[in-house]
């Protein structure tokens, strides 16, 4: 019985062992599939951004971005009008391709589509654009709200006017009230002017004599000019504006970040390194010198530091190279590349390319002592396993051991 109590402990360990070991592996392998999900992202239908009434907007282009969907709220237009132009620099108006060459704009219904030329060294360069309402809409909407502004300040001159004649008359009441209340028969001396009102009361009631009659702008004073009357109600209505104003415009702002672009010049050496899926290197041969393998889905494999065995790029790493630039425009800068790795791979994997002369550019595999002035560029694409690299062997080890230890103790 008590052999049979040991032998089932170490079978109970191995479960929990096992346990341990399917979730470590989870675990590991959790960055590889948020990794994959990247491109199927990166697939997704753009959408079109837009700024409001309560707030801007500013879309930004990243080193590989080439493309940007915006739109103004419904029923709002664009300024400048056209798709030539844009606001810099305090609302001067400049011409969209002098702000960034080769940057265009395309309409289609409400939505706005601008283009960004890939490739080539950007500098950081920012322009906006201006939502504003319609000229039809604001004259549909902003007139019954002066209407009513106007109808409303109206209503409140008649609501004060209304208010100073019950004011009036509750003060004729109350001095005729004062009037008919014996009065002492001495009263104190006062100056001609800045009388109480007890004694206006006394001396309004003995110039009009036993009829009662009350002189109200002796009371209440001269009636006070329009322009004080409508101090408040204009005020009001300057504010009201203003905050029309804010509300009937917006502005979209575009901002290029400045890239990085790998110059790959005669008898040079360029590195790169890949550590994160959807990572991209850009990089391209200097004038006169062409890539090598010329074919998008070729590379060179450096495992042997050789970069001389062409094979397919995705034989090595899930990615893509892509060019950015026509080689057919003459007028264009030496064609760029973008490298993208999608997914990190199983192991490290060493990657290159090469910027040949033209002399030495037709020869296909035969290379000959001339490839001492190509220019090589070499490529490291860490493994998935790498992700976790951050944490040492030591404290893994050694986080292992104490989660073995806790698991074999239940």
């Amino acid at each position: 019985m008590q052999e049979a109590q040991i032998a089932s402990v170490p079978r109970g360990c191995s479960r929990r062992v096992f346990s341990f070991f399917c979730f470590f592996t989870a675990l590991w392998c959790f960055p590889s599939c948020l990794a994959k999900e990247g491109p199927e992202e990166s697939a997704a239908v753009q959408k079109a951004h837009s700024c409001t009434a309560d707030g801007d907007v500013t879309l930004v282009f990243q080193p590989e971005d080439t493309q940007k969907l915006f739109e103004c709220p419904g029923g709002w237009e664009l300024e400048p009008s056209g798709t030539g132009s844009a606001f810099q620099d305090g609302d001067e108006k400049r011409d969209l391709g002098v702000i960034f060459k080769g940057a265009g704009l395309q309409q289609s219904g409400s939505v706005y589509t601008l283009s960004l030329p890939a490739g080539g060294n950007r500098e950081k360069t920012t322009w906006y654009y201006n939502c504003k309402k319609s000229s039809a809409e604001s004259n549909g909407l902003d007139s019954p709200n002066l209407d009513s502004n106007g109808a409303l300040d109206t209503e409140n001159d008649e609501q004060a006017s209304d208010s100073s004649s019950v004011s009036s008359t509750t003060t004729q009441a109350t001095i005729t009230s004062a009037s008919q209340t014996p009065q002492p028969t001495s009263l104190p001396d006062t100056a001609d002017t800045g009388v109480t009102l007890a004694n206006a009361s006394q001396q309004i009631q003995t110039s009009a004599g036993d009829r009662g009659e009350v002189d109200t702008e002796a009371v209440n004073g001269p009636e006070a000019p329009p322009s004080l009357v409508h101090v408040n109600g204009s005020g009001s209505r300057s504010h009201r504006g203003a905050r029309q104003k804010a509300r009937t415009s917006c502005r979209i702002t575009i901002e290029v970040i400045a890239s990085t672009l790998l110059e790959c010049k005669a008898g040079e050496t360029k590195t790169a390194t890949v550590s994160a899926a959807g990572d991209r290197v850009a990089f391209k041969c200097a004038e006169g010198l062409s890539l090598r393998p010329d074919a998008s889905d070729q590379v060179y494999d450096d495992q042997d530091e050789q970069c001389s065995s062409q094979v397919a790029l995705t034989s090595l790493v899930n990615g893509s190279l892509l060019s950015l630039t026509a080689k057919s425009d003459p007028e264009v800068k030496p064609v760029s590349h973008v490298l993208r790795v999608n997914v990190l791979p199983a192991e490290q994997q060493a990657l290159c390319y090469r910027c040949v002369g033209s002399s030495n550019a037709g020869r296909g595999s035969e290379r000959t002592a001339e490839t001492a002035q190509d220019c090589v560029i070499k490529v490291s694409v860490s493994s998935a396993g790498s992700a976790l690299s951050g944490v040492s062997g030591t404290s893994l080890c050694s986080s292992a051991f104490v989660l073995l230890a806790v698991v074999s103790f239940f």
